[in-house]
């Protein structure tokens, strides 16, 4: 530390300086009475010339005695330099310390102000992304459920292809429909560009020359293949056009246990949803052989247990039920078509994999009993003509027609 220069105007300096005149005279007053004591002995000495001998000796002795008191005079001043220094630099230390605590304080603040300025942001973003999806997944269920409604309505097959490729527009960009006979692509309908969007174009292409389509046509099963010729063949890949998608996505429409056609989807930018495609495909295959004729039951259907025949009197002209038994048929048809829907819906892996055990009983046994319990109380035990349609939609969905895929443990039909 460097010591600062002493400042002899300073008060406490001339106080100092005071301070040692005063020694000074003092000790010349102490020489003073040391001569008068010997002045009697040494006056003929004073007189013959030793007296400037003496003041010479006296002011020698002063002269020792300046040195001393100037290095005592410098040290004092240095200490209080350093002291002074001293209490500068703790001032200097703590007006810096308090700026930085302020400073501190100041960035704290601003720092949590921007931290909760950004929770608000990321909170409001959420809230606003989720609103969208809750919108959006509202707006896909009711076209969900208007494309159903419409299949269901269907008075003929092409319309029941309209329906589909209608419904399956809200969840891919491009979509395709292959009818087929036997093992033979024999119509397409969908083809991009076409006039009518919906109208029949003949092909004649064996299944087997596009091995994915073969595939899903084998199992049964939806399918998920690259868009490649070796996967579909040029030729159906002409047809399909300009690729929306570097995959392609295959869903069987099944009819009585057969496939009957193949749905083809390019998901492309589209909020793809294969649960609601399959819900869709499942609705077309069940009213694929519909006919204007057939549009509306003529009569119940009898569906015989595993043990024994139904009841001969369930089996009875539908227009010999009064309307409110005809509604109470209609709310049971319903209820089955939503809960085995919902099953393959939220469950499709599980489902494919027990259709496969021929165990599906056996892998949803909780499921299934609670919507057969709630079936029984709510249908079959308040009208007297009901039929087990929750029966029907399990063996018809999830069963593909055989009954035996529902296990060795399925309790059969209600009535």
């Amino acid at each position: 530390m460097s010591t600062a220069a002493v400042n002899f105007n300073d008060p406490r300096e001339d106080g100092l300086t005071k301070s040692l005149a005063e020694r000074e005279a003092a000790i010349k007053e102490r020489l003073s009475a040391a001569w008068q004591l010997h002045i009697a002995r040494v006056q003929e000495e004073l007189e013959s010339g030793w007296q400037s001998h003496i003041a010479m000796a006296v002011e020698g002795a002063l002269m020792n005695l300046q040195d001393p008191l100037r290095e005592e005079i410098q040290q004092v001043a240095r200490r209080m330099a350093d002291s002074q220094a001293e209490e500068l630099r703790r001032a200097n230390e703590e007006e810096i310390q308090l700026a930085l605590e302020e400073s501190r304080q100041n960035a704290d603040e601003e720092k949590a102000h921007a931290l909760e300025s950004l929770r608000a942001e990321l909170a409001e973003h959420h809230r606003v992304e989720l609103d969208q999806a809750q919108e959006l997944f509202r707006q896909q269920m009711q076209a969900l459920h208007k494309a159903v409604r419409r299949a269901e309505n269907a008075e003929g097959r092409d319309d029941v292809i309209a329906a589909l490729l209608d419904g399956v527009s809200s969840y891919a960009e491009r979509a395709v429909l292959l009818q087929l006979e036997g093992d033979m692509i024999t119509g397409i309908c969908g083809i991009p560009g076409s006039e009518d969007p919906y109208e029949s174009h003949s092909l004649e292409i064996p299944v087997e020359q596009a091995p994915a389509l073969h595939n899903s046509k084998q199992s049964g099963e939806p399918l998920v293949a690259m868009r490649l010729e070796s996967e579909f063949s040029s030729e159906l890949l002409g047809y399909l056009g300009e690729a929306a998608d570097e995959k392609i996505r295959i869903f069987p429409v099944l009819s009585r246990g057969l496939v009957k056609a193949l749905l083809l989807a390019e998901a492309g930018t589209k909020p793809f949803h294969a649960g609601s495609i399959e819900i869709l495909t499942m609705t077309a295959g069940h009213r694929w052989t519909v006919s204007k004729e057939a549009a509306e039951p003529a009569q119940l259907i009898a569906i015989q247990g595993s043990q024994e025949p139904k009841p001969k009197e369930n089996t009875q002209n539908w227009f010999q039920l009064s309307p409110q038994e005809q509604e109470v048929h209609l709310r049971a048809q319903r209820f089955a078509r939503v809960q085995v829907a919902e099953l393959r819906l939220y469950q499709s892996e599980r489902v494919r994999q027990s259709r496969r055990d021929n165990n599906i009983y056996g892998v949803f046994r909780s499921e299934i009993d609670q919507a057969r319990e709630e079936f029984r109380t709510q249908f079959v035990e308040t009208c007297p003509s009901m039929l087990d349609y929750y029966h029907m939609e399990l063996v018809r969905i999830l069963a593909n027609e055989n009954e035996k895929v529902l296990g060795p443990e399925y309790p059969g039909p209600l009535v």
